[in-house]
Order: C-alpha cells, then sequence, then structure tokens
C-alpha cells in the first residue's frame, strides 16, 4: 500500500464525511441511496439483462444493498475509518486504479433511469473519486409494475420506449409526454434514427453540449439535461462543431427564461390598462442619447390584411396608433411570416434592421419571437398569445369571452327556438373559451336552451361572403340565429331567414351585433408607456429581467367590446345587455363563475369559484348547453397555434 493511495483514501474520506455532514444538515439520512429502501412496496414485473456497456458515472445514484450504503456517503464516497477493512479495500482498489485501469465491468441494476452497485461498489467509489467520466457495468435493468396514478413510473414507461428506438440512457426528461416530440427532432437533426447514431450522438454531441451547459450561468438546477436540450432544439435546432460560444450565448438566455418557468411569483398578468407616465428624457442612458428619435416599431402578420380578418384587424390597430402617436414612431411591416418554426430567422432578421419594438401578432409565433428575442436583448418583444410570458417576450390577448357572453345574453334574448348555432375554426382554448362563455350568455336568459357549434377547421373561412355549409347544417337543425367565429363588424350573430339554404338566401342572412377586437387601444397604451420609459439599451433590458409581463384585458379597457345594431334589436334586449356590460367592467360579474358543469354534467368550477388566467387560457371543455362534437387536430397544427 502506497504513501499516495493512503493519502487519497484520506482525502476521499475528509470529502465523504463533508458530504454527509451537509447531507445531515438538509434533513438527509447522511447515507447513499439504496434500491431496496426506495423500493418499499412496489412490485418488480421483470429482471431483464442488458448489454455490457460504458454507463456515465455521474447516473450511478446508489447502491441495491441497504447494508452497503452505510460505507458511503450520499455522493459514493467513502466515510469508514481509516483503520477499518473497508479501508485497505478501497485504497487497494486505488492503486489498481492508477496502475492499469478495472477490467471486470461492475454489476448494475437500472432502475426508473438510474443505476444501483450490485457488486464493485468500492470499484464504483474509486472512480467517483478520480472523477472518471464512464464506469464499465454488466446491467440489469428491474422494471417495476405499471402505476397509472404514480407519476414516475408513467414517465419511466415513455423513457422505456425512447431507449428501446434510441439505446440512449443520459438523455432524462423531468415531464410526461414529450419523449416522441425529442424522439423526432432528433431524427430530423442528426438525419438517421439508428440506435448506433443515438449512441454516437449521446456520447459526443450531448455529452459536449452538457459541458457547455454545465459551464453556463443560469440554468435551473430542476431542469434535466434532456429538458435543455429539447428546448434548445425547438429554438434553435442542432449546432455545429464550431458553434460552441454560440451555444453558451444561447443557453445563458434560456437560462433566465427557464427561472421564471420555475418561479411563477415573478410574473404579472395585467388585467386592465394602467396609468400611462408622462414622457422622460430616454432609459437608463437617456441622458447621453441627446433629441429622442422616433420610436421604430415593426409589425409580423403571418398574413395579408386583405386575405386575413385576423391580419387586417392588427393592421386597423397599427394605423390607429400611427394617427395617435404621429411622428413619435414610425412602423414597418412585415407581411407572410411563416407560422412556425420558419419565422424565428425572419423574426431574427426583421427585428435586426434597427428596431425598438416587435410585435408578433399569432401564438403560432410565440416560439420563434422568443429564439429571436434572445438573439436581439436590444429589442423589446411582443407577441399576441394566451400564453404564459417570457423575460424576453411579453404576451397580450384580450378576455374575448367577456364579449361572447354578452353575445350570448343577445342570442337568449332574441331566439324563438332555444336552439342556437355556432361555427368555430378549431377547438383551441380561446375559441373553446368564447363558445362556453357564449352559451353561458344564452342560458342566463333561457336556461333550458341548446348551443349546437359547427367546426370549418379553416382560420380564414368565415371570410367568406356566402354562407358557410357548416350554416346550412344548423339551419337544417332547426336553429334561428347563428354566431360566427368571426369578429368582422357585420358577421357576428346572424337571424337565420327561414328559407332553404342556398347562396342567395345565404347572403341575406341579417347580423346584428359582432363582438370586435380594437387593436389600436392596446398598440397606442403600449408604445405611449415604451415611449415614456425611452429607448431600451441592452443594459436597460439587462437590469429589468426580473419578472414577466402578460397582457389580458378586457371589456373595460376598451381592447374587446360587443357593437349592436341597435335597429334590430329590442329596448329591453338592450338595456340587458348594457346593465351586464358594467357588471362586468366594475368585476361584480363574471361568466365563469361557478357552479359550473361541463357537457357531460361532472363538475368542473365550484360553487363560489372562480378561475384565473391558468384555467382559462388553457380550457379545454364545454359546458352544459353545448352540443358538438369538436374535431381532433394533429400534432403539427396543435403545436403551431399553442404554446
Amino acid at each position: 500500500m502506497t504513501a499516495e493511495s493512503q493519502s487519497q483514501y484520506a482525502d476521499a474520506l475528509k470529502k465523504g464525511r463533508k458530504d454527509r455532514s451537509h447531507d445531515l444538515a438538509r434533513g438527509g439520512t447522511g447515507r447513499l441511496a439504496d434500491l431496496e429502501a426506495l423500493l418499499g412496496d412496489r412490485t418488480i414485473v421483470a429482471r431483464i439483462p442488458l448489454h455490457v456497456r460504458d454507463i456515465p458515472a455521474r447516473l450511478v445514484f446508489g447502491t441495491v444493498s441497504q447494508a452497503r450504503a452505510i460505507g458511503f456517503s450520499p455522493a459514493f464516497l467513502p466515510v469508514m475509518d481509516t483503520r477499518t477493512e473497508f479501508a485497505n479495500k478501497w485504497t487497494h482498489l486505488a492503486e489498481s486504479h492508477m496502475a492499469e485501469g478495472f477490467h471486470t465491468p461492475v454489476k448494475l441494476v437500472e432502475y426508473l433511469g438510474r443505476f444501483y452497485a450490485e457488486e464493485g461498489n468500492k470499484r464504483v467509489s474509486v472512480l467517483k473519486y478520480f472523477h472518471v467520466h464512464s464506469v464499465r457495468a454488466e446491467i440489469v435493468r428491474w422494471v417495476p409494475e405499471y402505476d397509472a396514478s404514480d407519476s414516475d413510473i408513467c414517465l419511466y414507461y415513455e423513457f422505456l420506449e425512447f431507449h428501446r428506438r434510441t439505446g440512449a440512457y443520459s438523455v432524462r426528461l423531468t415531464t410526461p409526454g414529450r419523449y416522441d416530440e425529442l424522439y423526432d427532432r432528433l431524427c430530423m437533426a442528426l438525419g438517421d434514427s439508428s440506435p448506433e447514431t443515438f449512441r454516437r450522438f449521446e456520447a459526443a454531441e450531448f455529452e459536449a453540449f452538457r459541458r457547455v451547459l454545465h459551464g453556463s450561468a443560469g440554468i435551473d438546477a430542476r431542469y434535466s439535461s434532456g429538458d435543455i436540450l429539447l428546448a434548445y432544439l425547438r429554438l434553435f435546432g442542432m449546432w455545429g462543431k464550431d458553434e460552441e460560444d454560440a451555444v453558451a450565448a444561447r443557453l445563458k438566455q434560456l437560462g433566465e427564461e427557464l427561472k421564471t418557468r420555475r418561479e411563477p411569483e415573478t410574473e404579472h398578468i395585467s388585467v386592465e390598462p394602467g396609468k400611462t407616465p408622462a414622457p422622460s428624457g430616454g432609459g437608463l442612458l437617456g441622458s447621453l442619447l441627446g433629441t429622442p428619435r422616433p420610436l421604430r416599431v415593426g409589425f409580423c402578420y403571418a398574413k395579408t390584411p386583405e386575405t386575413s380578418l385576423w391580419s387586417r384587424s392588427h393592421e386597423e390597430g397599427r394605423l390607429e396608433a400611427v394617427a395617435s402617436l404621429g411622428a413619435r414612431i414610425e412602423t414597418v411591416c412585415r407581411t407572410e411570416v411563416p407560422e412556425g418554426p420558419g419565422a424565428a430567422d425572419v423574426i431574427s432578421e426583421f427585428a435586426g434592421e434597427g428596431l425598438d419594438v416587435v410585435f408578433a401578432t399569432t401564438p403560432a409565433m410565440l416560439a420563434p419571437t422568443l429564439r429571436a428575442s434572445i438573439e436581439h436583448p436590444e429589442v423589446r418583444f411582443y407577441c399576441c398569445s394566451e400564453a404564459h410570458p417570457y423575460t424576453h417576450v411579453e404576451t397580450y390577448f384580450g378576455r374575448m369571452y367577456e364579449a361572447r357572453f354578452l353575445l350570448g345574453i343577445v342570442a337568449g334574448s332574441l331566439s324563438r327556438t332555444g336552439r342556437i348555432g355556432a361555427v368555430a375554426t378549431w377547438p383551441v382554448p380561446d375559441v373553446v373559451s368564447g363558445l362556453n362563455a357564449f352559451a353561458l350568455g344564452v342560458r342566463t336568459v333561457d336556461p333550458d336552451a341548446e348551443v349546437l357549434v359547427e367546426w370549418t377547421k379553416d382560420w380564414e373561412s368565415h371570410s367568406r361572403t356566402a354562407m358557410l355549409q357548416e350554416e346550412k347544417r344548423l339551419l337544417d337543425a332547426g336553429v334561428d340565429l347563428i354566431s360566427r367565429q368571426s369578429t368582422l363588424g357585420g358577421r357576428g350573430l346572424v337571424i337565420g331567414t327561414g328559407l332553404s339554404w342556398s347562396e342567395e338566401s345565404g347572403s341575406r342572412l341579417q347580423s346584428i351585433a359582432a363582438p370586435r377586437w380594437k387593436w389600436g387601444i392596446f398598440y397606442e397604451r403600449v408604445l405611449r408607456q415604451v415611449l415614456a420609459e425611452g429607448p431600451a439599451t441592452p443594459l436597460d433590458r439587462f437590469l429589468v429581467r426580473g419578472s414577466t409581463n402578460a397582457f389580458w384585458w378586457g371589456i373595460g379597457s376598451g381592447l374587446v367590446d360587443l357593437e349592436l345594431d341597435e335597429s334590430r334589436i329590442p329596448d329591453p334586449t338592450r338595456r340587458l345587455v348594457s346593465w351586464m356590460r358594467t357588471l362586468l367592467v366594475e368585476g361584480r360579474l363574471h361568466p365563469f363563475s361557478g357552479p359550473l358543469r361541463d357537457a357531460e354534467g361532472g363538475m368542473r368550477v365550484a360553487p363560489g369559484v372562480t378561475p384565473g388566467f391558468d384555467e382559462i387560457s388553457t380550457m379545454d371543455w364545454f359546458v352544459e348547453g353545448i352540443r358538438t362534437q369538436a374535431p381532433v387536430m394533429e400534432q403539427d397544427q396543435a403545436e403551431d397555434v399553442t404554446r
């Protein structure tokens, strides 16, 4: 036994006992994890021998035997005195490792994606002390009985399928339902789906990614490296061999975003406009900037205002803001921006054209906007989406369900049959919450009324002049009013003529009310706020990144409202709508206050409970009184329109 190996054991013992003390101070056991204690009463349904292979040492978390765990600290370092047989064996193994390495594989049990030493505990301890990257091991997988109520086991079964297809051990996720997406993105990035390609990726590119990841600041340790990998692939795709500095810079910014996901108290939901401060000299360094120049503002549209009602409504808002703010702002537009990953380069290029503010006007642009914002921290980004905001991207939307609730009151008051139709686009949360609010408004007036919903599965189909085929089916089913998804004047709630459907009769539907977006109110207020704060330098943006902001204004702000054709609506109905509108504005009425049951009769909102932003912005169920068969969106379609 050499003096060097004895010195190494003494050093390992010192570190092990320090590790044990720290763990005890945090309320831990002070010893290595053992599989016997972890299993408890869980049933193992299969023990599957796997190939001998190299396992990252960081994935070996403990020992199988409870009796052997007492010799090690939680970090697999020794805690037994130097005069023990344990110390002698550990020291001899250290000498062997330094002389020629270990030739015989240790025996590991893999359980829920982690590894536990069955034979070779001291060899594992020696390797961890010397910071060896991998452990050569003979592996047996212990598979627990499936339990749908146990999220860890559900996630593990998803990992088993991912491992079957890839052979990868160390690429792990913490959220169920995402392994398929990770597999698809890696196949696309690697250009191959063979296990050999995945194992090479795991050993080379992924380990390099982890080194960069742990060398950058701000990544929340509660995320796995696989979580960060998936987020990175979503935003930037695969990196090249010469991009380590760029990857590090992106990960540092991404760390700020992930931190806000774990700290909801940093998020601010603006439910009504605040007071706009008076114009200032211009930010942190405003005194050095001289006379303020016009604020350069960019608008990204998925289509053109001529071909899309949604783009047209935002274009009208831009023009109103320009008319109000005059020479204080300069605006430019980019139309036909792709809704999906291809938007990132377009938005980033657009932002780099000397813009101070960029508005991305559809929810499908949120992820690409986030990528562009990381690459351009000097620009202030907003995305029109009900999703939670990010540090680099503020989100904005309106409580359109309030206007649709009032529209339902109009429909319920005027219907003679108690059967009212609605034509919707896709069952995404904003559309679902709007339909639910409409039905609740209808049943406020007529508790027995039904709302029959047909789906166009086309975001722009409601722009046609002639009545849609979906409206024909509703009229054939006996409805006497139809609510359209459109928020364009003259296209909202229409009264059926009672004639047999035809192009001619369809054009004679009488519009009596329409919910409206008035984006000019939002754009003017927000741009006045930005002007008052002054141009944002990169240093300004860095200093204020302590919180995230989402704008979710309601009918009281004017961002959403209901327009009525008063000549076609009786005075009692107009007075009822006006009274209900006042209650909404004053906060004395909320369309979704409980009790609320779904279309199958299940209780969804308990009595006395009012759902908030999270519940409404993710609504995926229909209230009592709605009759429909909602279409199922394909995965790529759903990703395009959800957060």
